[in-house]
């Protein structure tokens, strides 16, 4: 149902051009993102139709801009590039096919000159969410306390010894990264040229 709904939408937006229309969708692009910000958060998967739905109004958001080829490849080229360089992850078993999926659909939304700005801004808030997740659990206490004993034997003794952990955590590999996904995009739409910024300037549509 709410796929039908998203199709009818979009189609039904298709007829119509306007900035409130852009608008509009791009509202829905930024609720798409932060429903699979929390459903990642409390069930750790994004779903296929979050990832379709967004496309939908990504599509949209192109149809509803006046055409030019350099629109279409940015559109394509964003979502190839932004697949490209997420599989790799995915096949080293680092990431999920909901997170590769869900990163190719938003690099092309931002385009193909954003697509690298958007990727490093994601691998970065992931950085520094997991070590705040690391510092906060247990797990995270009991690692920080194995690295300091080992940097301490490794000053006063002068050999390098590996503490083993007591045992693994049953959490690993949980990090929700649907949030890592939406801090980048957010940061992206903030400090590079993206659809959504020259929308917020009045300079998306043309003269």
């Amino acid at each position: 149902m709410p796929f039908a709904v998203g199709v009818a939408i979009g189609i039904s937006l298709l007829i119509t051009r306007g900035k409130r229309v852009l608008i509009f969708l791009w509202v829905g692009v930024f609720a798409l993102l932060l429903l699979t910000v929390c459903e990642d958060c409390l069930r750790h998967k994004i779903k296929n139709r979050n990832v379709l739905l967004t496309l939908i109004l990504g599509i949209a958001i192109l149809a509803m801009t006046p055409f030019e080829w350099h629109n279409l490849i940015q559109f394509i080229g964003g979502l190839l590039l932004g697949f490209a360089i997420t599989i790799p992850f995915y096949i080293i078993k680092k990431t999920s096919a909901g997170d590769v999926k869900y990163f190719a659909v938003l690099s092309a939304i931002l385009g193909l000159n954003n697509v690298l700005p958007f990727f490093i801004l994601t691998t970065l808030s992931g950085g520094v969410m997991a070590l705040m997740i690391i510092i906060a659990n247990k797990e995270g206490i009991s690692f920080m306390k194995r690295f300091f004993a080992m940097c301490i034997h490794a000053v006063a003794g002068g050999q390098l010894l590996y503490v083993e952990a007591e045992q693994e955590s049953a959490s690993a590999g949980m990090f929700p990264y649907a949030l890592a996904i939406a801090s980048g995009a957010v940061l992206t739409c903030i400090y590079f040229d993206t659809p959504a910024t020259l929308l917020a300037t009045a300079t998306y549509l043309g003269p």
